[in-house]
């Protein structure tokens, strides 16, 4: 079989942009790990990254093989051709902009990339009351429609380019676990930085009165706030909150699908 020769290559945040691009018959890569959470003090370190996995292991339940598999990423990223222009994809959402500018300071600055900002894309061509925060909430029809609108893009200057390194340099040399969109920025905060929301979701669902489904409290929390974060961290801080008594429980702390909670405070 004749191998293809590629233009370009595509890199999402998102494991369904990814499929849905290589349908389109591109060469397609995704950074799957999500920076806005946990720590990323010194991520570019072996000591940084093993770090970051066991905080993850222990409060998010990711899986075990997350540092090898963080590691096969980094080479793939690393394979990219010099020559070989980029195309990332993202949304508007902390996520994709940490995940931008990771790939950014990876690639030193060699290959020419440009940016589809998918989120803008999606406002200007279906004119839906739908916000769109991440690219992996697109259909693989508005995929395609996205890319042939944007894939003449200019690329990056240098000077955006060194100010995206810039910023990861500021995440990096931090030691918040959670970073959130401000406007157009995405700043590092405190990680109890989403309970009183939390508390306020449960207040709406008469949680100082009765216990409400743990699974519906997140639920609400995810749809109401006015970004996008996920679950996982919400119910990281809920079992915080737990343990500082602030809600009590019924049922069993498996997962968010088996306890209810009630709030301690009215």
């Amino acid at each position: 079989m004749k191998k293809i020769e590629y233009s370009e290559i595509q890199i999402s945040f998102s494991e369904t942009t990814t499929y849905d691009l290589k349908q389109l018959n591109q060469k397609a890569t995704s950074f799957w790990d999500d920076l806005s959470i946990g720590p990323i003090y010194h991520i570019n370190t072996e000591v940084g990254q093993k770090k970051r996995q066991q905080w993850l292991f222990k409060n998010i339940s990711f899986d075990e093989h997350y540092f090898s598999d963080f590691i096969q990423c980094l080479k793939e990223i690393h394979s990219i051709p010099k020559d070989l222009p980029i195309t990332i994809w993202k949304g508007d959402c902390a996520r994709d902009h940490l995940g931008l500018c990771f790939i950014i300071s990876l690639l030193e600055g060699q290959n020419q990339i440009r940016v589809i900002h998918a989120s803008k894309a999606y406002k200007e061509l279906f004119h839906k009351d739908y916000e769109v925060f991440s690219t992996g909430q697109l259909s693989s029809e508005e995929i395609s429609k996205i890319y042939e609108k944007s894939k003449e893009n200019p690329f990056l200057t240098n000077l955006e380019k060194t100010n995206l390194k810039k910023e990861w340099e500021t995440f990096l040399n931090s030691t918040n676990l959670l970073r959130v969109r401000k406007g157009d920025r995405v700043l590092s905060v405190e990680e109890n930085h989403l309970d009183l929301f939390i508390i306020e979701c449960a207040k709406k669902l008469d949680a100082q009165n009765s216990f409400c489904d743990a699974i519906r409290l997140i639920g609400t929390t995810l749809s109401d706030y006015e970004q996008l974060i996920q679950d996982r961290f919400w119910e990281y801080r809920l079992r915080t909150l737990i343990t500082q008594g602030i809600f009590k429980i019924e049922g069993s702390l498996e997962s968010y699908s088996t306890y209810k909670v009630k709030l301690t405070i009215k």
